[in-house]
């Protein structure tokens, strides 16, 4: 007989600790004023990508080859996402930055841009033999296009509660990317729809959890990114 109540207490315990669990995953999955430590990773990327756009807007050859350098200095590890894409079309104008950004691409593009400027080239080598450094350990990355007004969509992404949590996509300059994050439940957690193709989200989730990103191309022709996540 004390043995069923034993179970039986235990039972109920489980029971109202499920009903708790429960009852805190309501709502957003979002924490109020949670503490924000953004990744160095994240902002060097965010910080070359604006270098490289302001480059090319003034054909200032420097500010491409800082873009680069900061670009070397994360060390990135490649995640392979499931990705589902939605609607869009074929390409309605012409593409302007047709290859995949890279360390490399920054470099020549910055060469070209200086028409044979010795000390132009001579920083690109500099940049280029320091690969390995002063590198700062990154969060995972996933390349991939999306069309000409197409939605690409990320589900089940898993975040860590009460951990600041981190999602950045830098395009190829062609176009403008807009991002949305929702929780499990559906709720938009957090967005970033300004003209540009870098994107940025950054919250703290309240419980650990799967989130769902999506990336809309609002231009007319394919765009290249790169999705960032911690």
């Amino acid at each position: 007989m004390k043995a069923s109540h034993g179970i039986a207490g235990v039972c109920l315990a489980l029971s109202l600790a499920a009903g708790v669990a429960i009852a805190q995953q309501q709502g957003p999955n979002l924490a109020d004023g949670g503490k924000k430590e953004p990744n160095d990773a994240v902002r060097l990327l965010d910080t070359s990508a604006r270098l490289l756009e302001y480059g090319r807007k003034n054909k200032e050859p420097i500010a491409l080859i800082l873009a680069a350098q900061m670009r070397q200095r994360v060390a990135l590890s490649e995640i392979d996402r499931k990705v589902e894409t939605e609607g869009g079309g074929k390409d309605e104008g012409p593409k302007t930055n047709s290859a995949e950004v890279t360390v490399e691409s920054i470099l020549d593009e910055a060469r070209k841009m200086s028409r044979g400027d010795k000390v132009i080239a001579q920083m690109a080598d500099d940049v280029k033999a320091s690969a390995t450094k002063g590198r700062v350990s990154g969060p995972g990355v996933h390349k991939a296009t999306v069309n000409a007004g197409a939605t690409n969509w990320y589900r089940s992404v898993a975040f860590q509660g009460g951990r600041y949590a981190e999602v950045a996509a830098v395009g190829d300059g062609d176009t403008d990317l807009d991002l949305y994050v929702y929780d499990g439940n559906g709720n938009l957690i957090c967005s970033d729809t300004d003209l540009s193709d870098r994107t940025y989200c950054g919250w703290t989730p309240r419980w650990t959890g799967d989130f769902t990103i999506k990336i809309v191309n609002r231009g007319r022709v394919f765009n290249r990114y790169t999705l960032v996540t911690n």
